[in-house]
């Protein structure tokens, strides 16, 4: 008579890759139920239990609960199963849009670092842009000095609002401002953030392709007031008239240093 080959749990989770917490969790869950050893009631373990426990893994990468993997476990049939998988694939598929749009965001961002960290950057300068850039705005119903704390409710709005388009990227976050020409007002009266693509709302703005005076302030946005009077100062001495809003967008922030001193915040503004 061949007897089947049976395993301890210590073995079992070797061969699985998991753990005897995990094992006895299953247990308890009734989701693989061993035998038990009647002469040291020890569980032991068949190559069928190795089956079960990698159909639960396989659904558990698709999404489903445990709770639902057990409720299948009881109740499985020819038809229940291909309900369960179409589930799954609805959830896999959302999971992959989410997975897409963080590495759509992360990207972003080290653009955004690669940028302030490049030297020739810094200075007031102008660049041609050759391609319109797409920007997704909220307005800000009180304006407010771009270096005081931001209004909390507008900013949660905003950055909600930018996830409910696909295309957009709710950081780098930056405000828009007055004309150049007016340095001295220092109000924001709106936020805005990047997208790849237009979208259908009044709250896309397109910036043109065209020549764009640009800058960037290095430190704590308490003194960015200097930077933004050099840049108008450059304007002056080389016969450049800005037009439409200044630009304020952070690039390097909190999220990426500690020290508020080594903030970088990019200055831009379209011109003639």
């Amino acid at each position: 008579m061949k007897f089947e080959k049976k395993y301890s749990i210590q073995e079992f989770a070797n061969m699985c890759h998991t753990t005897k917490d995990t094992l006895f969790h299953y247990h308890r869950m009734k989701l693989i139920k061993p035998s038990i050893n009647e002469s040291n009631h020890y569980r032991e373990y068949t190559s069928e239990h190795l089956l079960t426990f990698h159909r639960i893994a396989l659904l558990k990468k698709s999404g489903c609960t445990l709770e639902e993997i057990e409720d299948y476990l009881y109740h499985r049939n020819a038809n229940t199963l291909p309900t369960i998988l179409e589930e799954s694939h609805v959830r896999l598929n959302q999971k992959l849009l989410e997975a897409q749009r963080a590495v759509q965001q992360l990207n972003r961002i080290e653009e955004a670092i690669i940028y302030a960290q490049t030297p020739k950057n810094a200075a007031p300068h102008v660049e041609i842009w050759t391609e319109p850039r797409y920007l997704v705005t909220t307005p800000i119903d009180e304006a407010d000095f771009i270096y005081d704390e931001a209004d909390i409710t507008c900013l949660c709005s905003h950055i909600d609002y930018c996830e409910t388009i696909p295309t957009a990227d709710a950081f780098p976050i930056g405000n828009t401002l007055p004309n150049l020409s007016l340095s001295m007002e220092l109000y924001s009266h709106a936020f805005f953030s990047f997208s790849k693509e237009p979208f259908d709302s009044d709250r896309c703005q397109v910036l043109e392709p065209g020549k764009y005076l640009c800058s960037l302030h290095i430190g704590c946005l308490d003194f960015i007031q200097h930077s933004i009077e050099s840049l108008a100062q450059y304007a002056f001495d080389n016969n450049i008239l800005p037009i439409g809003n200044l630009y304020v967008c952070n690039l390097i922030d909190a999220f990426t240093v500690f020290d508020r001193n080594d903030f970088v915040t990019w200055l831009f503004s379209r011109i003639e």
